[in-house]
């Protein structure tokens, strides 16, 4: 049940039960959105149409005047079922899951309302809730609804009214300098800025910030086992002789940070020099590509110590330390992007449209929630592993996850 203001009101989709009293709700400075982890994207998007369309920029908060919330129950209401409340108090909108998948479409006819505004309903709930009465015309909200053009640049600026319009495949070199805008046929803004990525501005970067240095201490004995196999193994290994060194680094049962150390920079993907340093003395030798034995060997109690990390409950301290293995180097940010991929795999397989994908949008809001809570210097990149878990899972099953499940997780963080 909703309250309204009379006369009838027109809503898109059409109510099966519509009550009306006296009142309206009027939206201010003061207003915010109430979400939860679940709703969040949606409310990311609704912000910023409405900051587009009237000005004001809702923050959002756990609570607010108006709230959006998932509601898996409303699934026997239908693919469109809602429920709708408007009173001079707030708006509160519930439905089974919020459809609003990005789409680039340069012509959106009436089936594709939810589509062009990301979030369905979103524009109706704004032209009844902050339509004044006399302004209101449903042919009129109809009409602004046909037809939407898509703007954009390939330099990285922000695009504008005058910028080329999106009619098919666009080719870019940096995959970072696409951006685009949707403008209405009067040219007025009808969207947020779209990027694929960023890294600059407290936006994201592509790679983790940090990498090896190059330099390891190492046990004698494994100096003396790699000078011992180098006659015969260019970058120092045979599969045995990397069975024997993880043998060594593993004899008290544990890998401490300075053994981890060692089997980072052994395993790192490409040639270069180590300087290897032993009780008395450093040396410096040439490691390079090792062959997928080798590697899988070395790599093991690496992938162990990011495992376990993932196989125990999700807490602020296990996604603490994920994160600094993330930025270790190169080698070990493939590693953990990797097994995490595992972990949103098997939430995916406890996700469908008939629970609002909760086990999902759970574990990612968790995260997300997570990586706020880290210094400064290391929100940005729990929130780049977080989005290229959830990337690279979502492409290794082509393409099957809903964007707006985990792409929010790259947008700037509130300052």
């Amino acid at each position: 049940m909703f309250t309204l203001p009379q006369p009838p009101v027109s809503l898109v989709p059409k109510p099966a039960a519509l009550v009306q009293s006296a009142g309206s709700f009027t939206l201010d400075d003061k207003t915010a959105i109430g979400a939860d982890a679940t709703s969040r994207p949606a409310a990311q998007l609704l912000t910023g149409w409405l900051q587009n369309t009237t000005g004001q920029a809702p923050k959002i908060t756990s609570k607010g005047s108006i709230t959006l919330k998932v509601n898996p129950s409303l699934t026997k209401l239908g693919a469109e079922g809602y429920l709708l409340e408007v009173s001079p108090k707030g708006v509160s909108l519930s439905a089974p899951m919020f459809l609003h998948k990005p789409e680039l479409k340069t012509n959106p006819g009436p089936a594709l309302y939810g589509d062009y505004f990301t979030l369905p309903r979103a524009a109706a709930l704004a032209e009844v809730a902050w339509t004044s009465q006399s302004q209101r015309s449903f042919a009129d909200f109809t009409n602004r609804m046909q037809r939407q053009y898509v703007r954009y640049t390939t330099d990285g600026t922000d695009p504008t009214a005058s910028s080329p319009e999106l009619k098919g495949t666009v080719t870019v070199t940096r995959f970072e300098d696409f951006k685009a805008i949707t403008l209405a046929p009067d040219g007025k803004r009808t969207s947020l800025i779209f990027e694929t990525s960023a890294s600059q501005g407290g936006k994201l970067a592509e790679m983790p910030p940090r990498g090896n240095d190059s330099r390891a201490v190492a046990d004698p004995r494994i100096l003396a086992l790699i000078r011992q196999t180098r006659a015969t193994a260019p970058n120092g290994f045979t599969e045995a002789s990397a069975k024997e060194v993880v043998g060594i680094l593993l004899e008290d049962g544990k890998l401490d940070p300075v053994e981890y150390d060692l089997l980072d920079e052994l395993t790192q993907p490409r040639i270069r020099a180590i300087s290897l340093a032993t009780p008395g003395s450093t040396e410096t030798i040439i490691v390079g590509t090792q062959s997928g034995t080798v590697h899988k060997v070395l790599s093991a109690p690496l992938d162990d110590q990011v495992r376990k990390l993932l196989d125990a409950p999700l807490t602020q301290a296990n996604w603490a330390s994920l994160v600094e293995r993330y930025v270790y180097s190169v080698s070990s940010a493939v590693r953990t992007v990797s097994l995490l991929q595992r972990l949103i795999a098997a939430r995916w397989e406890a996700s469908s449209i008939s629970n609002a994908y909760e086990a999902y949008a759970e574990t990612v809001g968790k995260l997300f929630e997570f990586s706020k809570a880290l210094p400064i210097d290391k929100q940005k990149s729990g929130r780049l592993l977080l989005y290229q878990a959830c990337k690279g899972h979502d492409g290794s099953r082509n393409d099957v996850v809903p964007d707006f499940l985990y792409n929010w997780v790259r947008q700037p963080l509130a300052p």
